[in-house]
């Protein structure tokens, strides 16, 4: 497979260890309009930002992905379980949002996953805990 970033034969690079990482995203409105596609990569034991990217067709065993904006796309890409997610502090409040409708998630996830439950029936959704 090839890539749209001027790297043909993108999986071969990766696996042969020529590509670690795709290149910096376009910044401001460009990189809202615009997401860099990333195609056909493998990657193994690192780490990735997702945000200001497309992946299509791309692998991640044992990576840790970083996503910390809603500014992403994964295409029909395989996450392995070894996989590790970190939310950054935006994505977390609109998961705790979500699952703050819910009981089994405060009785399933801790916070940053659920909001924070008060003694007097409300919720605090912060970029930290209170």
């Amino acid at each position: 497979m090839s890539n749209t970033n001027n790297y043909p034969n993108g999986l071969i690079a990766a696996l042969s260890g020529t590509r670690s990482a795709p290149p910096p995203p376009p910044q401001g409105l460009l990189g809202l309009l615009r997401r860099p596609e990333v195609q056909g990569l493998y990657y193994n034991r690192q780490k990735i930002v997702l945000d200001g990217y497309r992946f299509i067709g791309c692998r991640f065993d044992n990576c840790t992905l970083e996503v910390s904006s809603l500014n992403f796309d994964l295409i029909r890409c395989v996450i392995d379980p070894t996989t590790v997610i970190s939310y950054g502090p935006s994505v977390a409040k609109i998961i705790q949002l979500f699952n703050g409708r819910y009981d089994w998630a405060s009785k399933n996830f801790t916070v940053p996953f659920v909001p924070v439950k008060n003694d007097d029936g409300t919720i605090t959704i912060t970029d930290s805990a209170v």
